[in-house]
């Protein structure tokens, strides 16, 4: 699980509060150029509300990431105004369907504090019970 440096946890909390009452969203990538560093990029939120959610913009996505952009991504992060911490249930729904990658970290910010969260805990599980309903 990637491990939040100081500099990007303050980072977060600042743009939680300035986004606020809307949520931001975007990603940490890895960038091995120099040597491993990380790098926070945001990408446009285009949720139809987007004080209750985040839909990443996929032109933005492209734009910022490149066609192969995704492969560097280490976590996903975004804010949550409300100062609510833990995964909203439309969060633990994203990551059990496989909208968020289960090999990214999830990060969530608010104006207080930020929370990391190992998505392969909230993710589908390969022995999942729900695998005895898909159709074979």
């Amino acid at each position: 699980m990637y491990v939040l440096s100081d500099c990007h946890r303050e980072w977060l909390i600042r743009r939680a509060f300035q986004s606020a009452p809307l949520e931001a969203c975007g990603f940490i990538i890895e960038d091995d150029e120099d040597g491993p560093r990380h790098t926070i990029v945001e990408i446009r939120n285009i949720c139809p509300n987007p004080n209750r959610g985040f839909n990443m913009d996929p032109y933005d996505v492209l734009e910022k990431l490149g066609p192969d952009g995704l492969s560097y991504v280490v976590a996903v992060w975004h804010t949550h105004p409300s100062g609510i911490i833990h995964p909203s249930k439309t969060d633990q729904n994203a990551i059990f369907n496989g909208s968020i990658n289960k090999d990214w970290t999830y990060i969530i910010a608010t104006k207080d504090e930020v929370a990391q969260w190992d998505t392969k805990t909230l993710a589908a599980q390969e022995d999942s019970f729900w695998q005895a309903f898909v159709a074979q």
